[in-house]
């Protein structure tokens, strides 16, 4: 829908003042990398629900998004669903056309965010940019993109379940859930066991820290400090294959659904 795409420029705005303006702790110049991780969440030596909540700030463009387009298809979805509910027969392909239409806004939005404020960057600071600050920009962004995309198609069938108010307070609760699941960890305290390794692998949020992973030519004083070391390869995977999860469950609530009760949006 047309109406979402002004939206877009809200990443330009996000990514000058929060990523543009700030300080940089950097006496000999600062890298691609550094202004990546420093930019989402930092590095981390130590991993707390308390550390997590300060640092959280970091990510409000993404739950900024995350809440103006949780109600992309639902939205659409009410307001057609009388015209196309009784007429046309696949519902599922007019979900999924949908779907693919949000990836695409979470992609553009994503891009803007992380690359419109280098420009101001660079006329304040020198910023070394090599093969392996372009290629972990990348795959950050894609990181980035595939997990934002995740918690908005999910955050737009629960709106579609149960209303936009439960759709709000149920995405934000699952998102402390999931920083809250792995515990504790703090370099030096915490023995790096398997075990400590699999809750991190197998937690969604996870996989969008930077400081959590490792990544080919780049040292441990920017990211890996606390040893979890998730792959990104690994968490590419994990996250497509979530998010086909969610499409088909959503594919299948769509083809059981024939209008929205609007009773939920007047209450």
């Amino acid at each position: 829908m047309k109406y979402y795409a002004k939206f877009l420029p809200l990443a330009v705005g996000f990514s000058i003042i929060l990523y543009g303006l700030r300080s940089y702790m950097s006496a000999d110049g600062l890298s691609l990398q550094h202004y990546i991780v420093y930019n989402h969440c930092g590095e981390l030596i130590k991993f707390t629900t308390a550390e997590m909540v300060l640092r959280i700030r970091n990510l409000l463009p993404y739950y900024t998004y995350a809440i103006i387009f949780s109600t992309y298809i639902y939205r659409h979805f009410c307001y057609s669903s009388v015209y196309i509910f009784s007429r046309c027969q696949k519902r599922g392909w007019w979900f999924r056309g949908e779907a693919v239409k949000l990836l695409g806004y979470t992609v553009i939005y994503v891009l803007l965010l992380n690359i419109s404020a280098l420009p101001i960057v660079m006329m304040k600071y020198q910023i070394s940019i090599d093969n392996v600050g372009v290629k972990f920009l990348a795959v950050h962004i894609l990181v980035m993109s595939l997990w934002l995309y995740g918690i908005t198609i999910f955050a737009n069938i629960l709106a579609i379940l149960f209303g936009s108010k439960v759709m709000v307070i149920g995405t934000f609760l699952l998102q402390i859930l999931l920083f809250m699941s792995v515990g504790n960890v703090s370099v030096g305290e915490t023995k790096i066991t398997k075990i400590l390794k699999i809750k991190f692998n197998l937690n969604f949020n996870m996989q969008m820290l930077p400081a959590l992973h490792k990544f080919r030519g780049m040292n441990k004083d920017i990211i890996d400090g606390l040893g979890i070391s998730i792959k990104y390869q690994w968490s590419v995977l994990y996250m497509l294959i979530v998010n086909v999860i969610i499409i088909a469950i959503g594919t299948v609530i769509i083809n059981r659904i024939d209008i929205i009760d609007t009773d939920k949006e007047v209450d």
